[in-house]
């Protein structure tokens, strides 16, 4: 759920903003880009600890299974 989530927010969040930023660079902002930088960043902030507790919750998962140890033949006689 976690790793769907930031996928989800980088791409209807961050990614049509990346657009319109690249547009910046061909014309000018517009007047409230601020605005739009800082959706932006919070975007990029939720992407991120999103993200970060998915890999945390894996690996505390991870930690808490122990494989089983392998079964070793018995010797004949």
């Amino acid at each position: 759920m976690l790793t769907g989530t930031s996928f989800l927010v980088t791409r209807f969040g961050n990614v049509p903003i990346n657009a319109r930023i690249k547009e910046w660079a061909v014309t000018s902002p517009p007047a409230d880009y601020v605005e739009i930088l800082q959706r932006w960043d919070l975007f990029n902030q939720t992407r991120t600890i999103t993200a970060l507790a998915a890999f945390v919750l894996l690996v505390i998962a991870q930690s808490g299974s122990s494989p089983r140890p392998a079964l070793s033949p018995t010797p004949s006689s």
